[in-house]
């Protein structure tokens, strides 16, 4: 609900939109103390103190309790996106920034991380509105892949595998920070050792003129060899 509609809805409705979102918060904290198997109706219930049937009449299943987190999480990721059109330039400065702002979410947020991307929940299929949001987030990607291959500061390929290949190198890191594996990898701090992993991937797809430049927010040195030769 956004403040407008907020300071319009009556105090019944006022009231059934922070009911819902203390349910929400519930259920994200039962999840990241427990996991998702822990997260049940009953269990939710008793978190936000009250009944069984009270609870059902903001959710009508655990499945409709997940599709709200999902969009919440959806919506955090993609509002950090469009956070890099007011504060980047086009190319590859805020391919490497939405990189950034992709593993701080998955850092802080390890329950909304897992949740859209890693299915711990076997059982949990996300709802075509999820879906088609979750989307988005790719198409949000591509878009700016698109824009630094048409000023040039990326070989000319197509905007989808570009757009895969970066998020699937992101994607892959985090998950392995999540789970504890990169911490001893090298004695760089975690921050800089994920700049200087997604500017290496970059620079490798960059056009001849950035191939051999440092990053521009890289403050680690030296920059590593491109992977991919010209």
């Amino acid at each position: 609900m956004t403040s407008e509609a907020a300071s319009n809805a009556t105090p019944r409705a006022r009231f059934r939109e922070m009911m819902r979102d203390d349910i929400l918060a519930a259920a994200r904290q039962i999840m990241q103390a427990g996991g998702y198997p822990a997260l049940s109706m009953r269990a939710l219930a008793e978190a936000v103190g009250v009944r069984a049937p009270t609870l059902y009449d903001y959710f009508a299943s655990k499945e409709d309790v997940l599709n709200a987190v999902f969009m919440q999480g959806v919506e955090l990721l993609a509002s950090r996106f469009q956070g890099q059109l007011e504060t980047t330039r086009p190319g590859v400065e805020r391919l490497v920034r939405i990189g950034i702002v992709y593993r701080q979410f998955g850092i802080e947020n390890p329950d909304l991380y897992q949740l859209l991307f890693a299915k711990l929940d076997q059982s949990f299929i996300p709802g075509e509105e999820q879906r088609m949001a979750s989307k988005g987030l790719f198409e949000a990607l591509r878009n700016h892949v698109v824009d630094a291959l048409e000023i040039g500061e990326l070989h000319p390929n197509d905007a989808d595998f570009v757009a895969l290949s970066i998020w699937s190198a992101a994607h892959g890191y985090v998950t392995l920070e999540l789970v504890g594996y990169v911490d001893s990898c090298t004695p760089i701090a975690l921050n800089d050792q994920f700049e200087r992993f997604l500017s290496s991937i970059l620079f490798g797809l960059a056009a001849p003129k950035l191939a051999d430049r440092r990053s521009p927010i890289a403050s680690v040195a030296p920059a590593p060899q491109s992977p991919i030769s010209d």
